[in-house]
């Protein structure tokens, strides 16, 4: 039996006896106890042993009885006393009747009318807090206790405020630097040790909400380390893609979406925010026809770095090192086929009239022209463009050929061409300076035409092929184009963090052509004026320096805010 243990039978103020342990958090022990004088049960944190003797901790302690003093909302637990027993303080509660909602998800995904119901709540509490100037940062289900009345209704209190601040408090007590709050809902900023406000409990509400619906975590990993990576670098999964047997309207897609986005700037501001969101937004239906084969429950999360191969015994893929996010499971074999044969069917007749065209070019003599070329892929010469796209042209009928035989089965890696690219031919426009010279590229691989034309009209890529570029990362080493793509996806969805890994590993296979990329000179420009992203971006901009980019940067100051335009006109003078 603990030392904690001993603390049952004792009277605390000369009034709380306790009478057994409720539970443990990270400061101290929550006990219910009696009012001897009243006979009403109440609730009691007692400061941990160890802690005791900690004069920060117990000033933290004492503060968060100060603070949470100043809160009075049905959704907020209330303090109702305070007092030091042999030089450890105690908090004294209410006892709250009702399951945590950590308890309630074990059973089972909540249905979606009662978790919008159970959020609101939350949402209504936490606001309060905010408008008081308080974050809570450790938002969780296990904070979270859920007590259903007589009616079937469910009221909702918000508990455990222990690593609560005052935003307009002393700072000195959460010393920069040291992570505070629980990995599994922690948002960026928390994990990588920095200040946390109201936004960082929109995020963790996010993450609350998304696992009521989908009866996963968005992140669904143990290791705290993995939690944290994930946190930090990969954007979070649809809620349409993960909830295959929810209709799940676009607005609530952009709630959860916006809740979780890596940027605190991109977030709802505070809980109030938020609850105004989700007052108009529709709660989901489930569908009416839903295929079974795509509301089976999702597959166990490898929770260990270490496996390096799935159940089946294949290598399994992730993007660049990144914590994996679960995925929905895989789409019916008649659905796959049809996919890659519109893919394969699409790209064909891109290039078959890439092919024609630049024939028709050479046929009638126009030097002067410009070769056809994929919207922002990186350019090449005219005699390279030609030779590719007449490949591609004697190949279309035996490809389509066999695209049948292939449909069932996975993509058929496309030969790169045996047509060799001229020396000279120049990634873009050199400004006569060795570091600026393009580096020398191959046609463009037939697999990455749709995903430039997705990205190039405004369309986001799609999981597959997002998939499908990590692959190829790791298959085609000297290329430096599938990594810019997957770095380009990123920065068009706002996910900074999650671009600097493909941006730098571009910049490892070849400096001069990420540097002479239209995209990946913007995408760098971009993270490097954020303050987010400034400090790891600047170094891996610096490598890739060329001309284009210093007109990027100079054009950019013109138009960005006082803050980036600063951190622009620095970085500039970094280039010369």
């Amino acid at each position: 039996m603990g030392s904690e243990d001993s603390s049952i039978g004792r009277v605390l103020g000369g009034r709380y006896r306790i009478v057994r342990r409720l539970g443990e958090g990270g400061m101290g022990s929550v006990y219910e106890a009696e009012h001897l004088q009243l006979g009403r049960r109440v609730a009691i944190k007692l400061l941990h042993e160890h802690h005791a003797s900690s004069i920060d901790l117990r000033t933290r302690f004492e503060r968060e009885a100060r603070m949470l003093s100043q809160l009075r909302h049905p959704n907020v637990v209330t303090i109702t006393d305070f007092g030091v027993e042999d030089g450890k303080p105690f908090l004294v509660m209410d006892l709250l009747a009702g399951r945590d909602l950590a308890s309630i998800l074990k059973d089972g995904r909540v249905p979606a009318e009662r978790a919008f119901g159970i959020v609101r709540q939350i949402l209504r509490g936490v606001a309060h807090a905010h408008a008081r100037g308080l974050v809570h940062r450790d938002l969780k289900p296990h904070n979270v206790i859920v007590e259903v009345l007589e009616d079937g209704s469910d009221h909702v209190t918000v508990l455990d405020f222990g690593l609560a601040r005052d935003l307009g408090g002393d700072a000195t007590l959460t010393r920069s630097g040291i992570v505070v709050g629980t990995p599994a809902y922690m948002a960026p900023e928390q994990a990588g040790g920095g200040s946390a406000d109201a936004r960082a409990d929109v995020y963790a509400l996010g993450n609350v909400l998304f696992e009521m619906l989908a009866g996963r975590r968005p992140f669904p990993f143990s290791e705290p380390h993995e939690l944290v990576r994930a946190h930090l670098l990969t954007p979070a999964p649809s809620l349409r893609d993960t909830c295959h047997d929810l209709d799940v309207p676009a607005e609530l897609e952009a709630l959860v979406e916006r809740a979780l986005s890596k940027e605190p700037r991109d977030r709802y501001p505070d809980a109030a925010a938020m609850l105004a969101a989700i007052d108009l937004t529709p709660v989901p239906q489930p569908r009416t026809s839903a295929d079974p084969k795509r509301t089976m429950p999702a597959r166990k999360m490898r929770t260990s770095e270490s496996d390096a191969t799935s159940a089946s015994g294949r290598p399994r893929d992730e993007a660049l090192g990144h914590a994996a996010t679960e995925r929905p499971p895989p789409m019916p074999a008649t659905a796959k086929a049809a996919s890659r044969w519109r893919e394969r069917t699409i790209a064909i007749l891109t290039l078959v009239v890439i092919g024609l065209g630049v024939a028709v070019w050479q046929a009638l003599g126009t030097n002067e022209a410009e070769p056809a070329e994929v919207a922002g892929a990186p350019r090449a010469t005219a005699s390279s463009m030609a030779a590719s796209s007449m490949a591609a042209s004697s190949r279309a009928a035996s490809s389509m050929a066999a695209s049948s035989r292939a449909a069932s089965t996975a993509p058929v890696e496309v030969d790169e061409p045996t047509e060799t690219v001229t020396e000279d031919a120049p990634l873009a426009e050199a400004n006569g300076t060795a570091s600026d010279e393009g580096g020398l590229w191959s046609p463009v691989p037939e697999e990455l035409v749709p995903m430039y034309e997705r990205l190039a009209s405004g369309s986001g890529l799609q999981r597959h092929q997002e998939r499908r570029l990590a692959v190829l990362i790791r298959r085609s080493p000297e290329d430096p184009r599938p990594a810019i793509l997957l770095a380009h996806e990123y920065v068009r969805a706002r996910s900074f963090t999650a671009a600097l890994e493909p941006l730098e590993e571009a910049v490892k296979r070849d400096r001069r052509a990420v540097g002479n990329d239209a995209w990946a000179v913007a995408d760098l420009v971009t993270l490097v004026a954020s303050s987010a992203t400034n400090r790891k971006a600047a170094p891996i901009a610096r490598r890739a320096k060329s001309a284009r980019m210093r007109a990027e940067v100079r054009a950019r100051i013109t138009e960005a805010n006082d803050d980036d335009a600063a951190r622009l006109r620095v970085f500039l003078r970094s280039l010369r």
